[in-house]
């Protein structure tokens, strides 16, 4: 699952249509001709549906149905904010959640102000639970997805928000009871380990080296993982946890 970008398309920056690649056909096709995304889609575990944001407002795709909105007509718990724009679609584990990063007016602020949050929908329960609102900074593209952890309990998000006590990498408890901030400096992608404990991430020094660090979510520690000399550290690309897992191997042996 990917995207079909035409740069010349549209009236500004896009994430173009939503696709798909057939590996072993190399077949190519376009699942949504009619909207541009405007941030990428996601997979759900099963592999059969496509949540994604488009200009028009958030979408799920599946075969059979295509394209069609995702609405929260019905939802409980949207009463504290009314999202203008929703990006950056993530699937809760199990599937049975959808996070969202979403934008909107902020009616406690200046006019023209805008406020995001997560907001993760309940599909099975139609309810709606709200996480860590910030002010965003002004910027082109669209905000990186929250990351959830592999028992579903944690979500890692990444925020460029519009001051430095703002930015950086958070950690949120997904029930909404607790969150933090893990580094004020990563804006890097971050995986996490298979047991849901533990996330790496990229640190940043003040001379611009990069290593990897493995931060403890239950016990809220981090420290640096002494590699290998010569190993690449990807400090802004994606860290894939096979990777991740290999080079932690390989540095604590």
């Amino acid at each position: 699952v990917g995207i079909w970008l035409t740069p010349e398309e549209g009236d500004g920056p896009n994430s173009g249509h939503l696709a798909v690649l057939d590996i072993s056909s190399g077949q190519f096709s376009v699942l949504d001709k009619d909207r541009l995304l405007s941030s990428p889609p996601a997979l759900d575990p099963s592999g059969e549906i496509i949540a994604y944001a488009t200009f028009g407002g958030p979408m799920l795709y599946q075969a059979g149905t295509g394209p069609q909105p995702f609405r929260l007509d019905g939802y409980t718990g949207l009463d504290e904010f009314s999202p203008a724009m929703f990006n950056s679609p993530a699937w809760s584990p199990e599937g049975l959640e959808l996070g969202w990063v979403v934008s909107g007016p902020n009616p406690g602020a200046a006019e023209g102000a805008w406020q995001s949050g997560v907001l993760i929908a309940d599909i099975s329960r139609q309810a709606t639970q709200w996480l860590h609102f910030f002010d965003p900074a002004p910027m082109g593209g669209y905000p990186p997805a929250p990351v959830w952890s592999p028992d579903g309990q944690w979500l890692a998000l990444r925020v460029n928000g519009a001051d430095e006590e703002q930015s950086g990498l958070w950690l949120l408890f997904a029930e909404g009871s607790v969150e933090w901030k893990v580094d004020g400096n990563n804006l890097a992608d971050v995986a996490w380990l298979a047991g849901g404990r533990s996330l790496v991430h990229a640190i940043f020094d003040k001379d611009g080296h990069t290593t990897l660090g493995l931060y403890d979510a239950a016990g809220q520690v981090d420290f640096a993982l002494d590699l290998p000399p010569g190993l690449p550290v990807p400090s802004t690309g994606n860290l894939q946890r096979a990777t991740v897992t290999t080079q932690i191997s390989e540095s604590t042996a």
